[in-house]
């Protein structure tokens, strides 16, 4: 029992839906001429007063203006909120509470990138940073802006209406009869509007249509019809696409594989690349040792020879360690020549005892 009343609640809300988009191809006048919509009460909030219009049947009135905080505005703003509401009944009406622009703060923030879910409460955090306002205090309107924004921060635009402003008017709207939930507040100028607990909302549109009965089996009708011309089509073919999704399955899994592949292939090939650079540029231990032998004068002995990487060690005894330096740095194969001790003199030969560290040239050696 309680699936079936579900089921019909749920053809009854796509039905709703339906009018409601159909409907909505039809100019704004017509629909309320032929009693197709609700009225929409608008109230303009200004430093000292709201002025107060209904929107109906193709046609604007104005109702009246209600001073604000105490303050006349001429002898129309001596009327109450209930004198300029007596003429009409707010329940039935859709109440569009709208601040003057020259009321709201209006403010660009540079905030840390967010997920879009995240991003209203991040704002409003921002905005007790960059306002004297707490988020509670205000309704809060933002928009994101993609051009200023980049991978690690966002450009967000805001409007702030405070609730000081608006709050009297939407309280005087439910004390007339308006539902509070039903009341959408925004700031002119700004698309945007939020429900009184500063959510993001929207005017109502197919819930609020008072479709006819007749109008709505017609509607029903052509909703099952044009159900049916759209059905048809895609079940065919989903049909004919069966075998065709099987055999591209399979054929993205082969490619898949392929690129799998394909990239151990890449890898392999650049690590070979790196050993095949680095042998190249390795020194050779003969040819490194024949042009140091070639070198050295006859007064200079070595006692330790090594080759790490691309660095050359040796040591021994020499006549003079500071020609010797210059001797070993003048050849292209090698590039520079450091101190790996201090220079010591044997007291009894008179000879200098060296440990020089040489660096390897690579490539840029001369053959």
């Amino acid at each position: 029992m309680e699936e079936a009343d579900g089921l019909k609640a749920r053809i009854r809300r796509f039905l709703a839906w339906w009018a409601g988009e159909l409907l909505a191809l039809l100019p704004r006048a017509w629909a309320r001429a032929l009693g197709l919509g609700r009225d929409r009460l608008r109230v303009v909030v200004s430093a000292t007063q709201a002025a107060f219009a209904i929107e109906g049947a193709g046609a604007e009135r104005e109702l009246g203006v209600v001073a604000l905080g105490g303050e006349a505005a001429g002898d129309r703003a001596l009327r109450t909120t209930d004198d300029v509401l007596r003429e009409i009944d707010p329940a039935s009406c859709e109440a569009v509470v709208l601040l003057a622009a020259d009321r709201a703060l209006r403010r660009e923030l540079a905030i840390p990138r967010v997920p879009e879910a995240d991003l209203r409460r991040t704002v409003a955090q921002e905005v007790e940073r960059y306002t004297p306002f707490r988020a509670e205090q205000v309704y809060l309107f933002f928009a994101l802006d993609p051009q200023k924004s980049d991978e690690r921060t966002m450009a967000v635009a805001i409007a702030i209406a405070p609730r000081r402003f608006v709050d009297p008017v939407v309280d005087a709207l439910v004390a007339a009869g308006a539902e509070r939930r039903a009341v959408r507040i925004g700031i002119i100028g700004i698309d945007a509007l939020l429900d009184a607990e500063g959510n993001p909302a929207a005017l109502a549109s197919s819930e609020s249509l008072a479709v006819p009965r007749p109008l709505r089996w017609a509607l029903a009708a052509v909703c099952v019809l044009a159900l049916t011309a759209i059905a048809a089509p895609a079940v065919r073919l989903a049909v004919a696409r069966a075998p065709l999704a099987e055999r591209a399955a399979q054929t993205q899994a082969k490619a898949e594989e392929v690129r799998r592949l394909l990239d151990q292939v890449e890898k392999l090939s650049q690590g070979l690349d790196t050993i095949v650079r680095a042998k190249a540029e390795a020194p050779s231990v003969v040819r490194v040792l024949d042009r140091i032998t070639a070198l050295l004068p006859d007064d200079t002995y070595l006692d330790q020879f090594n080759v790490v990487g691309r660095e050359i060690e040796i040591e021994g005894t020499t006549r003079a360690s500071a020609a010797l330096v210059r001797l070993l740095e003048s050849t292209p194969m090698f590039e520079k020549v450091s101190y790996v001790a201090p220079v010591t003199r044997d007291p009894v030969s008179g000879a200098e005892r060296f440990h020089f560290s040489i660096q390897f040239a690579g490539r840029k050696a001369a053959p």
